[in-house]
């Protein structure tokens, strides 16, 4: 199968899995929430407490001090309650604020909008793990696409690798440690330098003997400094792949 069929097919699989936000119902504010709170502000019957009304000037719900008499519907016990009657409640309601409350209104019919959009939510993960699989299929169907492997790494060994770190005869007592490519562990190793009579199969640290004989187990420079000091080796290995 191609890649550009797998990725068509992908492309129809995420738009039929993807939540598709469904537009609030428009609908006429509801008569009540017009009426006054009180229908008549001059009674007092001394029974004081916190009631909610829907303002319609400002279209946010308010609290009053309610005298316990001459209310009108646009009375609520609570802000939650005015929200679900008269405001937006996809633009304003977020959670219930008890569990009273939730019992007191699931009769509401908005009470689904919150099953809705649960449900969503998963469709929302199952659109991810849709993605991430055609991440999956795409890559193993293009396998040009796929992050090449550094040109020095498909080049056979270097003929300087093969040469023996040292020249046995010759000893200078300028002690150091250097590194060599071992094309029997293919691994480079340590070794006790006398500071002459070295070949080029001899390197001032690991990063370089990697770099030249051993690119497989070549992760990054030891440090900012290191790969400073080498601009040359760095530009050849990165751009030119050698």
């Amino acid at each position: 199968m191609s890649s550009s069929i797998i990725f068509l097919l992908c492309l129809v699989a995420l738009v039929s899995a993807y939540p598709q936000r469904a537009a609030a119902p428009v609908a006429e504010l509801d008569p009540i929430c017009l009426l006054p709170p009180v229908s008549d502000p001059t009674a007092n019957c001394n029974k004081f407490s916190v009631k909610y009304f829907f303002d319609a000037v400002d279209g946010d719900c308010e609290d009053f001090l309610y005298s316990g008499c001459g209310a009108t519907e646009n009375v609520f016990d609570s802000e939650l309650a005015c929200e679900l009657r008269c405001e937006n409640v996809h633009d304003r309601l977020n959670s219930f604020e008890s569990v009273e409350s939730f019992e007191r209104l699931r009769g509401d019919g908005y009470i689904f909008n919150l099953y809705s959009n649960s449900f969503n939510s998963k469709l929302t993960m199952y659109a991810k793990f849709i993605v991430l699989l055609c991440v999956v299929a795409y890559a193993w169907a293009a396998p040009q696409y796929a992050i090449p492997v550094p040109l020095m790494a498909q080049q056979q060994l270097d003929p300087v690798c093969l040469l023996p770190p040292l020249n046995p005869a010759v000893r200078c007592n300028e002690f150091s440690i250097k590194w060599y490519y071992d094309s029997t562990t293919r691994d480079c190793e340590k070794i006790f330098y006398t500071g002459c009579g070295g070949s080029k199969n001899l390197f001032a640290t690991e990063d370089l003997c990697e770099l030249r004989c051993d690119n497989d187990n070549f992760d990054s420079f030891e440090s900012v400094e290191n790969f400073r000091e080498y601009p040359l080796r760095k530009f050849q290995y990165f751009v030119l792949g050698k």
